[in-house]
């Protein structure tokens, strides 16, 4: 196995899909158990991570399922064939279209990932390989809270975010694991932070770690591009407190509103260390 030395704040790599529904049906809004369907459009993106020593980080899906509120009833948007995700070609807002999904209106709080394999391919040629038998057998159970609401003649979306340095586990002997960590949000009531970080009495900061709290638990991290700027994702409205920092530099905290569909700007300036 290739041992690949992660910064001591893991950053998130974040596959994100977002789930757009439209209506084909010419009647009011509809809640669960409407006879109504709407069309799902699953688009693929990542946060910034670095990349030094990685070619590709590849995760395979081979079925993807969404199940309605308060029942065991599933609506299955992927099986007929396998989804590999390259997630470092899918960064700092950059998106990939999935083919449109057809559903049934009504309001869903479960998705499954069947992940049948993954696998890290670094710069050097060699590779580590992953697989997953629960995820693959039984899917990976990601609730999604609020629920997403489907009804005919709107649109939702749903962010699915996969954390890297949850999901690629280094063990002690400098081998990985993976164990996928994926959080659901329910897109229509989140927004974005975006922006950059630059140093006091330098340029923009390559690899600088910017991350959002939401009271003590952290939320989503990300690491600015070559050009010092960062984009996360799937920020649950309110507000929050945002970080900023990097190697010889110290932390700059800022509060932060997140308007729901909307993208909020937060530029930082940090000083060196003393």
């Amino acid at each position: 196995m290739r041992t690949l030395l992660l910064r001591s704040a893991s950053p998130l790599l974040a596959l994100v899909l977002l789930l757009f529904t439209s209506a084909c049906s010419d009647s009011g809004d509809s809640l669960s158990g409407s006879s109504g369907e709407g069309t799902l459009k699953v688009i693929v993106t990542d946060a910034p991570f670095p990349i030094d020593e990685i070619d590709s980080a590849n995760v395979t899906i081979g079925r993807i399922d969404i199940r309605e509120a308060d029942t065991e009833t599933f609506t299955t948007l992927l099986s007929d064939t396998t989804l590999t995700l390259n997630l470092i070609e899918l960064r700092n807002g950059i998106t990939k279209s999935l083919p449109d999904f057809t559903i049934p209106s009504g309001s869903y709080d479960q998705v499954r990932l069947y992940i049948t394999n993954a696998a890290l391919v670094f710069t050097d040629g060699s590779r580590d390989e992953f697989t997953i038998p629960s995820a693959a057998a039984s899917g990976l159970k990601i609730n999604i809270s609020p629920p997403l609401r489907i009804s005919d003649g709107l649109t939702s979306e749903m962010l699915l975010d996969f954390d890297l340095g949850g999901s690629f586990h280094q063990t002690g002997n400098g081998e990985f694991m993976f164990r996928p960590v994926v959080r659901a949000v329910n897109n229509s009531i989140a927004g974005t932070l975006t922006g950059s970080v630059t140093g006091e009495s330098a340029g923009s900061i390559t690899g600088a770690e910017v991350w959002v709290d939401g009271g003590e638990d952290r939320i989503a991290t990300a690491l600015t591009g070559s050009d010092g700027s960062y984009t996360i994702m799937g920020l649950p409205a309110g507000n929050h407190t945002a970080r900023a920092t990097a190697e010889t530099y110290d932390t700059v905290t800022v509060s932060v509103d997140i308007v729901a569909g909307n993208y909020t700007i937060q530029n930082f300036t940090i000083p060196t260390t003393e």
